[in-house]
Order: C-alpha cells, then structure tokens, then sequence
C-alpha cells in the first residue's frame, strides 16, 4: 500500500479559500483512510517570491497539527537530512522530494 497521500493544490488554478479548504478535506481523508504521510503539492507561486497557496499552507498545518490531524510538517525547503522530521521518521528518505529543496512541496505526517 502506498504510505504517501498526495495532495495537489495547483491543480486547476483554484482561489486560495478553495485551495484551503480542498487541504483540510484531503487531510481529513488521509487519516480516514489510514495513510501515514502527506505530499502536499503548492507550488512556489509565479511571481518569484512565493505565492499565496504557499503561504496559506505555511499558515494552516501548525493548525492542523493543533487540531491533531498532523503530527508533524516540514517544508520541501528544509526536507533533507538536518530536518527533526527525518530523525524521527527515517522512512521518508524514501520520497522523491527528498534532498531536492523544493520550495513548491511540504510533507505532513498523519496523526
């Protein structure tokens, strides 16, 4: 069975309340349906400084781990080896994102 859940936020150019919303359904659905961990796909946004779905994700998982839907998060900026993620969660060395720095990703674990 695949561990990662993969959500992605890009997918049809939605307004950020949209894309906020469809975040917390699929995060709801992932710990339904027992997934341990999540690829949250954002993307870095078009003008070069980070867009407005970046930053709503970077607002809204210290939320969701709050709500306990989340253990934990990292941002694909910092998802390499110095992350605390992958100390405690060794697995996730497996995924593609790992080690790439991309600004476009983060990685929720599943509570």
């Amino acid at each position: 069975m695949e561990k990662y859940f993969y959500i992605n936020l890009e997918e049809g150019m939605p307004l950020c309340n949209d894309a906020e919303r469809k975040l917390n359904n699929e995060i709801t659905t992932a710990k339904r349906i027992g997934k341990k961990y999540a690829v949250i796909i954002h993307g870095y946004g078009s003008s070069g400084v980070g867009g407005v779905i970046r930053n709503m994700v970077i607002k809204t998982l210290p939320i969701l781990k709050a709500r306990h839907l989340i253990k934990e998060y990292v941002f694909g900026e910092d998802f390499n080896s110095n992350c605390l993620l992958i100390k405690t969660y060794p697995k996730l060395k497996e995924n593609n994102y790992y080690n790439k720095a991309n600004l476009g990703i983060s990685i929720a674990v599943i509570n």
